[in-house]
This record gives structure tokens, C-alpha cells and sequence, in this order.
């Protein structure tokens, strides 16, 4: 099981905006820091195979939260039900593995993507190869 922490606010994918002077990818920058620190916790060989990665998303507790509130959501009793939704930040998590972890990131067949609230806001990623799964 490959396991990647990265830390800060996750953002999620954006469509490109396409103009008269061409295309504009808004996440460009973002997507090249987050391989950076992938390509700093990965040091082993690319993946060409069927993975399970499972992706939780730890989003920040807004400041105006109530102390009852605070450790509800800490507990994972309350969730976050708004903006960014679970699929484009899986998106945008599942793109910036591609070339560094995964050959192609259409080797992913599977997983859950969750997200939370935490004191720390974080991605957190676990690879689990298909073969090893059928072989327990």
C-alpha cells in the first residue's frame, strides 16, 4: 500500500477557460506544486497496473464554529456538504498522480473519496494494487 500525505486546503479541478488567445488551465501552478511533493514522498517505480486509491480530503473548520460544533466535526459526526464537491477534488488529486505514482491515471478502478473536516487541512491518498487484493 502506497500512502501520501499532502498538506494544505484542497482545491478541486477547474475546466480550462478557452478564449481567444487560447486555453488557460486556473489549477496549472497548483497541479505542478502538488507533483512536486507526490515525486518528494514517491520514490518507487511508476505503476502500469489496476490500483484502488482511496482519497480523503480533510477541509478547514470555519472560524465562527462553536466549540460543540468544532468537536463535532473533528469526530466526523458532521461532514462538509458544500462547495468544492467530492468528485472534482478527486479529479484534480487523481490527475497530479498520473506520471509520477500512476503511468495513466485511467489505471485507477476503484476507490472511495471522502471528505471531512480537520484541525489540519490535508489530502490524504492510498494506492492499494488490484493484484495484491485478489491474492488475500
Amino acid at each position: 500500500m502506497i500512502e501520501l500525505v499532502i498538506l494544505g486546503v484542497p482545491l478541486c479541478w477547474k475546466a480550462p477557460y478557452v478564449g481567444t488567445r487560447g486555453a488557460f488551465s486556473p489549477r496549472y501552478h497548483h497541479m505542478n506544486f502538488m507533483r512536486e511533493i507526490v515525486a518528494e514522498q514517491y520514490k518507487g517505480p511508476l505503476l502500469d497496473q489496476a490500483v484502488i486509491c482511496d482519497l480523503a480530503f480533510f477541509m478547514p473548520i470555519p472560524k465562527a464554529t462553536s466549540k460543540k460544533r468544532r468537536l463535532q466535526m473533528l469526530c466526523g459526526m458532521l461532514r462538509p456538504e458544500g462547495t468544492p464537491d467530492r468528485i472534482n477534488l478527486g479529479k484534480l488529486a487523481e490527475d497530479f498522480l498520473q506520471g509520477i505514482v500512476l503511468k495513466n491515471d485511467s489505471k485507477i478502478v476503484g476507490g472511495k473519496v471522502e471528505k471531512f473536516y480537520g484541525a489540519v487541512p490535508r489530502t490524504e491518498i492510498k494506492i492499494t494494487l488490484l493484484d495484491l487484493l485478489l491474492a488475500e
